[in-house]
């Protein structure tokens, strides 16, 4: 463990204090950029496919539901660029990414791999400060008000949470909605795909060998935890 901790450490005592944050947060963000793409393709979309197909449904409705929340969340992304002040811009971004995150946050409750659960939440913990850092900046130079800006941003906060609930009491109630799980992992499945291809179109270009390998490390992981988990 201590062996693990150092080695962990030794690239941030390595890095120039001025970009010490820059290259650790591109490396956070590359790899859970595979993070997410392994917990959508591997994890989540089988689920759901599975459930699907236990309760004799032939049509490939978790496959339409991950595409359709694919595009949806883009086309909230794209309602929410805009330019100058204007508070309708900073708004569509606060929805897209609330949106995200309770989709993300009941995918997660409805998850029962103890593995992957906490893979993926130490995976949220960082998307979703990038996140709300960036939604932050988009509100404050918005022309919303503080207070405003203020409720926004806390509304965006308590959305992963709720999602969790969600998820969690969707799955006790297995018998009595024995679809609403399956159809939360396919909703769970196109976020964490539109997450992971967003993230990784991001960090595309880095030059950095850690930023390129991190996609795979991550996408392995998750992997791996399909096997043993």
């Amino acid at each position: 463990m201590v062996v693990v901790a150092m080695a962990a450490a030794a690239p941030v005592f390595r890095t120039p204090p001025s970009s010490r944050r820059s290259a650790v947060a591109a490396t956070a963000d590359a790899l859970a950029a595979g993070i997410f793409l392994g917990a959508g393709l591997i994890h989540m979309l089988p689920d759901s496919a599975q459930g699907y197909w236990t309760y004799g449904a032939s049509y490939p409705w978790p496959f339409v539901i991950c595409g359709a929340t694919i595009m949806g969340l883009a086309l909230l992304e794209r309602l929410a660029w805009g330019s100058g002040r204007s508070a309708a811009p900073a708004l569509a971004a606060a929805i897209a990414l609330a949106a995200h995150s309770f989709l993300a946050g009941a995918a997660l409750g409805a998850t029962s791999r103890q593995a992957a659960i906490l893979v993926l939440f130490l995976a949220l913990i960082a998307h979703k400060g990038a996140a709300s850092f960036s939604l932050a900046q988009i509100l404050t130079d918005s022309s919303l008000s503080r207070r405003k800006a203020m409720i926004v941003q806390s509304a965006f906060v308590v959305a992963l949470p709720l999602g969790v609930v969600l998820g969690a009491v969707a799955t006790r109630q297995e018998q009595a909605w024995p679809l609403v799980k399956p159809t939360i992992l396919a909703l769970g499945a196109g976020t964490f795909l539109h997450f992971g291809m967003q993230r990784h179109r991001t960090t595309a270009q880095a030059l950095g060998i850690a930023q390129q390998l991190a996609p795979w490390c991550g996408f392995a992981l998750m992997t791996l935890i399909a096997i043993v988990d």
